[in-house]
């Protein structure tokens, strides 16, 4: 199998075209192969329910997927330390994202997780494991490869941010985004939003125009991550950088087949970045910009803005701290792209 490898990329499960039994047809047992104990019982039962979204369905799908092309796909009560292993060994021969680089370590970290997560879902039920659906008394185990420390993306600066910007000015327009609005000023809402709230891409083309109320954005927890609501201050820039957007849709930011169309909107985001000559990063460099730029005025506040809180700083906000007033006034302080680059022009 190692030898088909280079041909076996799977981006979000797309090439998976097995067919699939219906939920709950019948009773799980050892005789049902791991990708049959997801569909029938993992993904209904315990993932479905409490809110897991399609993005996380393809990601199971696309280990699954690697998971059948390498092991064959046994049934759960013949996986064991040897199938685990030989899993682990291979994975890493899937080419990378760049031509002649293999999957990255954390990705193939991240691979041997879910399955080890799925094993465990046919172990014992206890108060570690309450979905555990008793079909193995021991799940095997497997150490999974060491987790590597990786470069994380730096904040843009506001330089960069100022001539991404000007480059949405001549972003092409696309039917991905189904709403009656230019391409550009689509771009250029979605760049300056994001960049004053800080918001994670999945959860930021899943807003509705309802969760604004007043100064408040309140995020549901099936929309966000960890399933977890919150609520975020919008500043004056945020809040004027959708005004022009339509609400016929719901959406704030309407984009045709989202989240199948993720890779979509990614090119489009380089092809600016690319025009614009600034580094090309991804949205979770605006969060990270947000939360750069807030810890300078006040750490307190890029910690409510990021969800980021320990146990005594929760407390402290949930019961002490006027969360309001700390990200008004934060907020408001925010440096401004196009205002920061006028000042150093006229100054």
């Amino acid at each position: 199998m190692n030898e088909h490898a280079a041909h076996l990329r799977v981006f979000f499960g797309e090439t998976d075209e097995s067919p699939r039994p219906a939920a709950g047809d019948a009773d799980v047992t050892a005789d049902d192969t791991l990708t049959d104990f997801f569909y029938r019982y993992v993904w209904p039962l315990c993932l479905a329910p409490k809110g897991d979204r399609d993005r996380t369905l393809k990601d199971y799908k696309t280990t699954l997927a690697y998971w059948r092309r390498f092991t064959g796909d046994p049934p759960l009560r013949k996986i064991d330390k040897r199938t685990l292993s030989k899993f682990i060994r291979l994975v890493p021969t899937i080419p990378g994202q760049k031509d002649g680089e293999k999957l990255a370590a954390n990705t193939v970290r991240k691979h041997c997780d879910t399955v080890q997560r799925l094993l465990n879902y046919a172990g014992p039920e206890s108060r570690q494991n309450l979905d555990g659906a008793n079909l193995l008394d021991k799940p095997p185990w497997v150490r999974p490869p060491r987790r590597h420390q990786v470069v994380r993306e730096k904040a843009f600066t506001l330089e960069e941010l100022y001539l991404w910007l000007e480059a949405c000015r001549d972003a092409m327009a696309t039917e991905m985004i189904l709403t009656d609005v230019e391409a550009s000023v689509w771009w250029r809402a979605i760049v300056l939003f994001d960049y004053n709230t800080g918001v994670r891409l999945d959860t930021l083309m899943r807003l509705r125009w309802e969760m604004i109320d007043g100064d408040w954005l309140k995020i549901p927890p099936d929309v966000i991550k960890r399933n977890q609501g919150q609520m975020l201050w919008l500043n004056g820039p945020a809040k004027a950088a959708i005004e022009t957007l339509p609400h016929r849709s719901g959406l704030i930011f309407n984009w045709r087949g989202w989240p199948d169309t993720h890779n979509t909107l990614q090119a489009q985001r380089r092809r600016l970045q690319r025009a614009a000559g600034v580094p090309i990063r991804g949205f979770q460099a605006l969060r990270e910009s947000l939360s750069t730029q807030l810890a300078r005025i006040n750490p307190i506040a890029a910690q409510i803005m990021m969800n980021h809180k320990g146990l005594g700083m929760a407390m402290m906000i949930d019961h002490y701290l006027d969360a309001e007033a700390i990200l008004s006034d934060a907020l408001a302080k925010m440096p401004q792209p196009r205002l920061a680059i006028q000042k150093r022009l006229f100054d």
